[in-house]
Parts: C-alpha cells; sequence; structure tokens
C-alpha cells in the first residue's frame, strides 16, 4: 500500500487514517474519492467507510466514483469552503486494457485522471489523503481500520 498524506504521518494505515481524521472539523464534511470499479461489492464497501467515518467525525460523509464526479461535486471540492477532508482511494487494476490507438491503458488514464485532482485538491490547499491499494478488493481494510 502506498499512502500521500499531505497532513499527517504514521506507520500503518491505521494510524494515518485515524490520525488524518483527527483534523475534521465540527462544520465540515469528509469526502471519499474512489477511482475504483463501481460496482455493487465496492458501494457497499465505500458505504461502511462512510458510515465509520461519519461516527468517527460526526461529520457529513460522501463518497463518490472517480473520474465521473470531477465535473460536478469535484468543483465544488476544490473552489468550495476550506472545511473539508478529503480521501483519495485508488488501486491497482484487476485488468489492464490498452486504449486502442492511444498507446496507454486504462489504467494509466485513470491514475493519471486521479492523480490530477490529488495534485489539484493540494494546490487548492485541502487536506488529502490518498491510499492507493494492491487490489480494489482491499477497501475493506480501510473499514477495519476505523472499527
Amino acid at each position: 500500500m502506498v499512502f500521500s498524506p499531505s497532513t499527517v504521518s504514521g506507520t500503518s494505515l491505521k494510524a494515518i487514517l485515524n490520525g488524518f481524521l483527527k483534523k475534521a472539523k465540527p462544520d465540515g464534511y469528509v469526502a471519499i474519492n474512489a477511482y475504483l470499479p463501481r460496482n455493487a461489492e465496492n458501494s457497499a464497501c465505500l458505504e461502511d467507510l462512510r458510515v465509520a467515518i461519519r461516527a468517527k467525525t460526526g461529520d457529513a460523509v460522501t463518497a463518490g466514483f472517480g473520474p465521473r464526479f470531477q465535473h460536478s461535486t469535484g468543483q465544488f471540492h476544490k473552489g468550495g469552503p476550506k472545511n473539508a477532508l478529503f480521501i483519495q482511494i485508488t488501486a491497482e487494476p484487476e485488468k489492464d486494457i490498452t486504449i486502442p490507438t492511444e498507446g496507454l491503458t486504462f489504467g494509466t488514464l485513470i491514475r493519471a485522471q486521479a492523480l490530477g485532482d490529488y495534485e489539484a485538491l493540494i494546490e487548492a490547499k485541502r487536506k488529502v489523503l490518498r491510499v492507493h491499494l494492491p487490489s480494489a478488493k482491499d477497501v475493506a481494510l480501510l473499514v477495519d481500520c476505523l472499527r
């Protein structure tokens, strides 16, 4: 696993995630930006994660699949009030497919979109934690860290 914390440190996913969530503001929110396959299993895991974060912070928590949110709530994330925490979740693709005539794969494209979103949030001075998982199935580990 790779962590890119903008404002916390730690030696384990649990320590980093919990340390990051301690920065939640009483009048803020937490946004989960998941660059993962949109399927029932990942939707259920993100819902469990959303509920666990809300219980821990008392804040409203949103969850969305990227890159589709970039042109809607993603604009609010970068230009709205600075009272939010952002958790960006990415994972290695199960199967990476080449985009015909483009010289890159869909996995590379998604990673580039996620990295661009992460850098835009940092540039907008937002608090962001980026977690890159070995597999999308590992998203359940984030929920376990909050129990």
